[in-house]
């Protein structure tokens, strides 16, 4: 690829860095007479037509962006099969680099290297890009200082399929927001989020949360408390301190609503404070290139042939004619006879052994080497050789080129997805991939039990069969449970309160006379006391009217209008005498009824309410008498 023209101006110059996706690449924009940063995506890829349609879309959104924050992308293209992004090249180191050499910083540093971070996802999202993949090693330091975000809109295109190999991939779930790591919706918060992990990270010198595989970590993200910073690193500032606690909060609703009030937040606690943007940078101005003159030599005019020189023409050919034979024979004497006189060797064994072991041993028994090609090979580790020509033992003559086959390591393979199956669906589908089941865990989740919430690797990460896939599945809602208490002999007003305590619900409160329990007490509850019982769980009451001697009911019509606008509507009608309640009607009537009768009883003064699908439709006091 080096020396390589794409796009007929951007010649690549060295190979500058790696990912999981893509190879980026140094290269000399012949236009416009300066450096750029090439992407260029792995061969992996270039069947994907889904993938190289949603990664051209989304770098194209994202080439609309313009911040001092954020690298530039240039332009895009693809030539023979080659999928590239031209982008603004950034000389200087990446943040993880700066983390790992100074780490912890200081409370100014922190500061300003945050906010100029904070900045650029403000611009973005108001842009309603969402960069999903914010940590160290997307974020670069210029010489001049200035924060430089990488690789927006990248992210969101990788999510449907991409090939990280282990490093990249814990990179990635250590600076992952919880919903992220659980499949659900994100938006500008899961940012928000990764940045926090990043201001840990330059606060105390390490991850807030560690782990020997990436399931690990995406569990203790998920359900682990944080260990407040100030807590490691008791040179952190109070606001910073509190700043980090907030933006790394579990529940997205007590994070910062955005990042520009995060950036807000950022510039109160660090007023005073020096940082690295220098606003004095060198903005690239165009250079106008020379003409190229065209110099062009005049032809000078021949002199007129003279006839006798046709003769010493003719004589000068033959002469040379015969100096190039002689020369030819003598050359091919000495070529022959010095290649008889080179010594014999025998090829060395090479199959199987790494490609600079077998260079070496080339080289070493005076013999050259060519590679041939580089492929897959299910038997053969990368960057071994595969086959060699000639074989082991055949003798050549030194300097014979012998021809080399290296593999490119076993075939790799998309990981399928396997989000919302079920535990027993998932295993199935990880086997007849050819890959191996890793560890299963397990979390609360709104999903049903054993439905598998993130798996990892991901789904569309390219890697080698028998790779393992670790599961997380869903354990199902986190549902407390209670011992029932016992509510006989309470009063009505007081049970209520109890279960709503609880988080129990009430249903239906029937009331009847009883000669042993005062009225507007409970006599009887459905659910037992001492029994384990769940959280939501609705407890019927029995309720006591009080003597049946001591109380004397009248009975009236009620006739209640269908007033509701609907051809048929859900019905309650419901009394209220004192401190009982209870429900008269409650079903399902239709609006051709016209009125509802209903035959009622009573003692003194009560209310009745009437309901039409749930909403109260009028409420009106009746005296029985």
């Amino acid at each position: 690829m080096i020396g390589k023209t794409l796009g007929n101006r951007y010649q690549i110059v060295e190979k500058i860095g790696e990912g999981g996706m893509a190879n980026v690449y140094k290269a000399k924009c012949n236009l416009l007479n300066r450096f750029v940063a090439v992407k260029i995506l792995k061969t992996e890829f270039v069947d994907d037509k889904e993938f190289i349609a949603k990664f051209n879309s989304e770098s194209q959104s994202a080439a609309k962006l313009s911040h001092p924050n954020i690298v530039n992308i240039y332009d895009i293209g693809v030539e023979d099969d080659i999928n590239y992004i031209i982008m603004e090249y950034v000389e200087g180191i990446t943040l993880k680099e700066a983390i790992l050499e100074n780490a912890p910083f200081e409370n100014k540093m922190i500061i300003d290297i945050s906010t100029q971070i904070s900045a650029a996802l403000s611009h973005a999202h108001k842009n309603k890009i969402i960069h999903r993949d914010i940590k160290p090693q997307n974020i670069l330091i210029t010489k001049d200082n200035r924060i430089k975000v990488a690789d927006f809109g990248i992210a969101r295109a990788v999510s449907d399929a991409t090939v990280v190999n282990t490093a990249n991939l814990m990179g990635t779930v250590h600076y992952a927001s919880p919903e992220q790591l659980k499949g659900s919706l994100v938006d500008e918060r899961t940012d928000i989020y990764s940045l926090g992990v990043i201001m840990y990270e330059m606060a105390t010198g390490k991850l807030p949360y560690e782990g020997d595989a990436p399931i690990t970590v995406a569990l203790k993200h998920m359900n682990e408390a944080l260990i407040p910073p100030k807590l490691i690193n008791g040179n952190l500032s109070d606001n910073i301190n509190d700043i980090i606690l907030k933006t790394m909060n579990k529940i997205t609703a007590y994070r910062y609503e955005s990042a520009q009030s995060l950036t807000d937040d950022l510039c109160l606690a660090g007023s005073n404070r020096t940082g690295f943007y220098n606003s004095n940078i060198d903005q690239g101005k165009t250079t106008i290139l020379p003409k190229v003159k065209n110099n062009a030599a005049k032809q000078k005019k021949r002199p007129k042939k003279i006839k006798h020189q046709k003769h010493i023409y003719t004589f000068a050919i033959l002469s040379a004619l015969f100096l190039s034979i002689v020369l030819i024979l003598f050359a091919s004497y000495a070529f022959l006879k010095g290649d008889f006189l080179k010594n014999e060797v025998s090829v060395p064994s090479l199959e199987g052994i790494a490609f600079e072991e077998a260079k070496s041993s080339l080289l070493a028994n005076g013999l050259d080497y060519v590679v041939l090609e580089e492929k897959y090979d299910q038997e053969t580790a990368k960057g071994n050789i595969i086959m060699q020509d000639p074989a082991e033992g055949e003798v050549v003559k030194e300097g014979y080129t012998v021809k080399l086959t290296v593999s490119l390591g076993k075939m790799k393979k998309k990981v399928p997805n396997l989000l919302n199956l079920t535990n027993t669906e998932a295993i199935i589908a990880i086997e007849n991939n050819k890959f191996a089941v890793g560890e299963i865990d397990y979390v609360y989740s709104d999903l049903p039990m054993n439905t598998v919430i993130n798996h990892f690797p991901e789904p569309g990460e390219l890697v080698e069969e028998s790779t393992p896939i670790d599961l997380l599945l869903s354990q199902g809602q986190d549902v407390q449970t209670f011992i029932m208490p016992n509510l006989v002999g309470r009063t009505l007003d007081s049970a209520k309160s109890n279960l709503a305590e609880l988080g129990l619900s009430i249903g239906n409160i029937a009331f009847e006379n009883s000669e042993t329990v005062e009225k507007d007490r409970v006599i009887r509850q459905s659910v037992s006391s001492g029994t384990e019982i769940s959280q939501n769980t609705s407890i019927n009451l029995s309720v006591s009217k009080g003597s049946a001697f001591q109380e004397k009911t009248f009975s009236k019509t009620l006739i209640i209008p269908l007033s509701f606008s609907s051809e048929e509507a859900q019905v309650k009608v419901v009394i209220t005498e004192g401190a009982s309640q209870r429900v008269l009607f409650n079903d399902s009537v239709k609006k051709s009824d016209q009125n509802l009768s209903l035959e009622i009883e009573g003692n003194g003064k009560a209310v009745v309410e009437v309901f039409f699908d749930g909403t109260l439709a009028f409420s009106e006091e009746e005296i029985f008498e």
